[in-house]
């Protein structure tokens, strides 16, 4: 945890084969069928998906949008915990779809909140160190203190590395108890502990790695002010500000068209992007696209995003499509 400058002892790391089945052996630790999980939407769809498929409920509490940006709904929060009762908060920091890097008061009002109604914590952070150059991520842990034992903190080298076909992942927890009851669900659901050669590939990704990352996220950093600058030649069209993640969230809700007609225009481009609604209803008018490609492949899928929206514009305007600047 050098780059967070953060001590964490060998005994509070759990080992894992991916951060989705991480969620799960979390959920099934800290929480019970039936039981209500909080989450926010839109959100990376495997929150719901797993809390659905574990016969739990998932229980929403819309982010909000300011300015093209997205904040926690704090007294939203804590009224569905009054009146819902949730057994557990799930988060994710920072967060996808929208590449927030939530700002440290925002983590501890959650962990307040958490405090105040004895509830646990499960973060997802693996997107933890594809950190924009000038933002900073802090795992919510570190600044929980005392109350750090009722956090489960998911963690993986696979995003950051391009590790995921090799999968390595881990949990942190500082809680004793937290920690036997996860160990005995990934027994109970024949997860083995991970194999030498992703040992091997996560070690050698953290200890030789950090200069290759750094590059990395210029890199990425790149890409993505080259998509804005495309899009932004749009009225109507905005990406949401990265202030980490290679995913970029980009609204088109002014042009009034629906997903489907969205999705089409992109098809016949020749362009695939992930629809916003997959990451909950608040996702509509959103689509999510990933930059983490080489400079050329980005500029040619961004001009066909492009002349998808130009398409629709033209469509809705009744005019032809204008040419923009490359």
């Amino acid at each position: 945890m050098r780059r967070y400058a953060w001590n964490v002892a060998d005994r509070s790391i759990i080992f894992n084969h991916n951060v989705v089945s991480s969620i799960s052996l979390a959920l099934r630790a800290l929480t019970s069928e039936g039981d209500k999980v909080l989450i926010h939407h839109p959100v990376y769809n495997p929150f719901f998906e797993q809390i659905n498929q574990l016969g739990r409920v998932p229980l929403v509490s819309e982010l909000e949008l300011h300015d093209q940006r997205y904040s926690m709904n704090l007294a939203d929060m804590e009224q569905k915990i009054k009146e819902e009762q949730p057994t557990c908060i799930l988060i994710c920091s920072p967060h996808n779809p929208g590449g927030r890097i939530w700002d440290p008061d925002e983590l501890k009002a959650v962990i307040a909140l958490a405090a105040a109604y004895h509830l646990p914590i499960i973060s997802d952070e693996i997107h933890a160190d594809l950190v924009i150059p000038g933002h900073r991520h802090q795992p919510i842990a570190q600044l929980a203190g005392e109350t750090a034992g009722q956090i489960v903190t998911l963690m993986a080298p696979t995003k950051s590395f391009n590790l995921a076909g090799i999968g390595p992942s881990y949990m942190l927890t500082f809680d004793s108890k937290i920690a036997v009851a996860i160990k005995r669900e990934q027994r109970a659901m024949v997860y083995p502990s991970i194999n030498p050669f992703q040992i091997a590939a996560m070690t050698a990704a953290y200890e030789k790695g950090e200069p290759w990352l750094i590059e990395l996220m210029h890199y990425v950093k790149g890409n993505i002010d080259y998509v804005r600058r495309m899009l932004s030649q749009l009225d109507g069209i905005y990406c949401m500000e990265n202030d980490a993640t290679y995913l970029m969230w980009i609204n088109y809700e002014a042009l009034h068209v629906s997903e489907k007609e969205v999705q089409q225009a992109l098809i016949e481009q020749g362009v695939a992007l992930q629809m916003g609604s997959t990451y909950g209803p608040s996702g509509h008018g959103f689509i999510r696209m990933n930059v983490a490609a080489p400079r050329a492949l980005v500029e040619e899928g961004t001009q066909k995003v492009l002349r998808a929206f130009q398409h629709l514009l033209a469509v809705t305007q009744n005019t032809s499509p204008i040419e923009h600047d490359s």
